[in-house]
């Protein structure tokens, strides 16, 4: 799959990606990925969502269509959906010996995300404070984990949580 980055063609873009989920046998997963992310940016969350039920009904258990699914509905403002998905992920991190502590700091601070937009101060502290106190010290010197600390300090901010000391 090659990758186009100017607008004029974006079309042609899309429409090869469009071609490798149908044919392709390798790149299917990752042409999916990648629309559902070109879409959701487009503000097509519907189209996105329609694509990531194909991947879920071929592939239940693929944590990254879960992943899209938490950030395409987060997107659309449907937090309540995207705290299934997120729930969905934490029971799967849960069962996985794979499955990273980044991975489960990512998942509470957008839980805690989610939470404060639907008003939830409780439910945000509890989440962002479960980021912050992981256990593992070798996480924080990745860059993600750094960015995913601004984040937490963001969300107390603009949710109006009080921030422990």
């Amino acid at each position: 799959v090659r990758v186009f980055t100017t607008k004029d063609e974006m079309k042609l873009g899309i429409d090869e990606l469009i071609t490798a989920t149908q044919k392709g046998y390798f790149t299917r997963w990752e042409a999916r990925n990648s629309l559902v992310d070109i879409w959701n940016m487009e503000n097509q969350g519907g189209r996105s969502e329609a694509l990531l039920q194909e991947s879920i009904a071929e592939f239940p258990e693929n944590l990254y269509s879960w992943w899209s699914f938490a950030k395409v509905y987060m997107t659309q403002k449907k937090y309540t959906e995207a705290l299934s998905a997120l729930d969905f992920l934490e029971g799967r991190f849960k069962r996985s010996k794979w499955t990273g502590d980044l991975a489960w700091v990512e998942c509470w601070v957008w839980k805690a995300d989610c939470w404060g937009h639907l008003g939830e101060k409780a439910k945000t502290k509890e989440y962002l404070e479960k980021a912050q106190r992981h256990p593992n010290a070798k996480i924080k010197a990745v860059p993600r984990y750094q960015e995913l600390m601004r984040d937490v300090k963001n969300i107390y901010s603009w949710a109006r949580v009080p921030m422990t000391d």
